[in-house]
């Protein structure tokens, strides 16, 4: 069934960092596949990259219910699950985000989108490993 969701990816095509791909296309795919997951009928997904100092900056932007304050650091260990979501899933997907994250010296950060409502993930990919 279609979910009508308006994806764009933006920023600098040419970036390019030195690391190791299979581990950050996981890290990647992960996000993007929790984004469209988690947005509403008709809402958004924004993958952008951009240069910011020494680090490349993925933010990956949704349109979900988002993640409260209180419990973005939990949502990494194992099998935490939001109760109020609701959804299929073990548990264990951010967990491997977060590992994967850590062994790549990749910096994640959650916040609030800049239209407002939402998810925005931020991965801090150093340029040269």
């Amino acid at each position: 069934h279609s979910r009508n969701l308006d994806v764009s990816l933006e920023g600098d095509e040419d970036l390019e960092v030195e690391t190791d791909g299979s581990l950050l296309r996981t890290i990647i795919t992960n996000l993007i596949d929790n984004a469209v997951k988690y947005s509403s009928v008709g809402g958004r997904v924004s993958v952008c990259v951009t240069r910011e100092n020494d680090f490349c900056r993925l933010s990956i932007s949704d349109t979900g219910p988002g993640i409260p304050l209180e419990e973005r650091s939990s949502v990494f260990q194992r099998f935490y699950r939001i109760d109020s979501l609701h959804t299929e899933g073990s548990g264990l997907g951010l967990a491997i985000v977060a590992d994967i994250a850590e062994r790549l010296s990749v910096k994640i950060e959650m916040a609030t989108p800049d239209w407002g409502s939402g998810l925005r993930v931020d991965l801090h990919i150093p340029q040269n490993v």
